[in-house]
């Protein structure tokens, strides 16, 4: 019960974050601050049955030590992440998929969520999928480099990183992403203290047994402070 309520009071203190700071507040790592959409919505861990829960979506399978929590469908969050060790596959779309579910079976490393795709839009709108990848719970489960039983896998850290995301529940189809992706962008062009700083990427956090329109799955994109933004909200012209 006392681990319960320690993971609510942590939940609730994220998402009271959010009411407190200036809009361009870049969050600690591990922290969402929620900037748009459901401002209610929160993401709820239960110890018991060791689950993530927002409404009707749930995350079965542990996320990485130190990833904030999900964000919930129809919200939208600036967050920070730490880095973390991954198992990549590039340009493999989907297909993807199976040669890193055989890789950490050869392991022995625990499933866990999201699993990322990666994007590239190529000076356009339209999103490439650049790669998938697996993410360890913490860096010490494999060492970096090369797959020696499939050199298509690469290990590697990615780097900590900030990002605004949409919390979304359906379809983890490409068309689907390139969407959130739009709204993503128009919601940037409307908050010029943030500017984009990366290619897209999909959290995607339930497996393939799941009906399409029960999924869980957040669209994000790499963002930092617009110094010239910041600067002018903070410093208003004189006269």
């Amino acid at each position: 019960m006392k681990s319960r309520i320690a993971a609510l009071i942590t939940i609730i203190g994220t998402v009271a974050y959010a009411e407190t700071h200036a809009a361009e507040t870049v969050p600690e790592s591990g922290e969402a601050i929620r900037v748009d959409g459901n401002r209610e919505a929160v993401a709820t861990w239960n110890e018991n049955k060791g689950e993530w829960r927002s409404g009707a979506s749930d995350i079965d399978t542990a996320l990485p030590v130190g990833y904030p929590p999900p964000t919930p469908p129809g919200s939208i969050d600036i967050k920070t992440y730490p880095a973390v060790r991954r198992a990549e596959i590039a340009d493999a779309g989907n297909s993807g998929f199976m040669p890193l579910f055989r890789h950490i079976q050869r392991n022995n490393i625990a499933m866990t969520s999201p699993v990322e795709m990666d994007y590239e839009t190529s000076g356009t709108t339209t999103l490439r999928t650049s790669s998938m990848s697996f993410l360890y719970r913490t860096s010490d489960l494999h060492e970096t480099g090369a797959d020696p039983k499939d050199a298509r896998i690469t290990i590697r850290d990615a780097d900590p990183i900030t990002v605004v995301s949409m919390g979304g529940r359906g379809s983890y189809d490409r068309s689907r992403v390139q969407k959130d992706v739009a709204k993503l962008r128009t919601w940037l062009a409307e908050n010029p203290t943030w500017e984009e700083a990366g290619e897209p990427r999909a959290l995607l956090y339930n497996g393939p047994s799941l009906a399409p329109w029960n999924k869980w799955l957040e669209v994000q994109i790499p963002v930092r402070p617009r110094v010239e933004a910041a600067k002018a909200v903070s410093d208003p012209p004189k006269g």
